[in-house]
Order: C-alpha cells, then sequence, then structure tokens
C-alpha cells in the first residue's frame, strides 16, 4: 500500500473515493486534508444527485406499470 494517496491520475483518485466509501480511512492519515475532504465532500454530492435520479426514474417506472395494471383491474373487475 502507498504512504501517501494522491489525486494526480483518475485511477488513483477513483481508488481513493471508492476506499473511502467503503469506509477504509487507515491510509488518509499523511494525506492532503483539504483537497483530500474537498475532493470527497464532491463526490459524495454527485454520488448523492445520481442516486436521487436513480430512485426517481425507478418509481416513476414502478407508477407507470402499477398505473396500467389498476387500469387493466378496474376494468376486469367492472366487467
Amino acid at each position: 500500500m502507498e504512504d501517501s494517496v494522491t489525486y494526480s491520475d483518475t485511477i488513483s483518485s477513483a481508488r481513493t473515493l471508492f476506499d473511502a466509501m467503503m469506509g477504509f480511512y487507515v491510509h488518509f492519515e499523511k494525506t492532503d486534508k483539504q483537497l483530500h475532504n474537498f475532493v470527497l465532500i464532491l463526490h459524495i454530492f454527485i454520488s448523492n444527485i445520481f442516486l436521487l435520479n436513480y430512485l426517481v426514474a425507478i418509481l416513476s417506472t414502478v407508477f407507470a406499470e402499477m398505473r396500467e395494471l389498476g387500469d387493466f383491474a378496474y376494468k376486469s373487475n367492472r366487467y
């Protein structure tokens, strides 16, 4: 394992953020804390936006499918 975490390239940045997301904070003690905190906050903010968008997409899909099934069930029960 490396002694310090850098954000010099995309791979190391993704690895650092993935480790932080999984709760592995052991090797973050010797890093540039301001840069790390800024990138971590940015990552969490963007991740929350994507997750909220994904949740809305799932709910709208389920609502559309249930609406069609509800219309069919209503018409078949009325018949």
